[in-house]
């Protein structure tokens, strides 16, 4: 049997872009619920859809509006893909989730380099939610399509992407902290961990 392929895939070796069966699916999703309190929804009251880590930096997209010829949105894409393949080791593999529709592995180095479309979903989120995970959930991404973020989580991941990307962190330090009380909860030691993130990659 042929293993379809999303749409726009673009691969350089064997079983670079696998489809889950249903049951890892299933389990895939129960897994990430879990480990990060996910809570779909439109509703703001549901943001930022799950516990960010402390390890953790949240670009809003909102920035990108006014963007001629996609130029900074293209950067910020390309070096986030850039990220995931120099974390992951060369036989390694990514998790690619999108809700509510199939769900793939990828080997992110047997995946051409270059524009967003090789990497089916993007990790910029377009309707739904797109999340790029480390098999272990060490590092990655969650695209928000409603706030309109990109959360990039995992040390290892924000050492390669943070100082790659030009867009402005979304908050400043009170706005931060208002988000993080009103839909997160975190103490306040786990507050100053997340703002000295924003802070350092600014």
């Amino acid at each position: 049997m042929v293993e379809r392929l999303p749409e726009g895939a673009n691969v350089v070796g064997p079983r670079a872009v696998v489809r889950l069966k249903q049951a890892e699916y299933d389990r895939v999703w129960d897994r990430f619920s879990k480990r990060f309190g996910f809570r779909p929804g439109m509703a703001r009251s549901t943001w930022p859809a799950i516990r960010e880590p402390v390890e953790s930096v949240t670009w809003s997209l909102d920035r990108l509006d006014d963007d001629p010829g996609d130029v900074q949105l293209d950067a910020m894409v390309a070096a986030v893909h850039a990220g995931l393949r120099e974390c992951t080791p060369p036989r390694g593999t990514l998790l690619v989730l999108d809700w509510q529709h199939e769900c793939f592995r990828i080997r992110p180095h047997r995946v051409a380099a270059g524009d967003g479309s090789v990497w089916v979903p993007s990790v910029m989120p377009d309707a739904d939610y797109h999340i790029h995970l480390a098999e272990n959930f060490s590092y990655g991404t969650f695209g928000h399509p409603w706030e309109r973020t990109l959360c990039v989580m995992g040390s290892p991941l924000l050492d390669r992407v943070g100082g790659s990307v030009k867009v402005e962190p979304p908050y400043t330090a009170a706005e931060a902290v208002k988000r993080l009380r009103g839909h997160d909860g975190r103490s306040c030691c786990s507050m100053r961990r997340s703002l000295s993130a924003l802070r350092s990659v600014s």
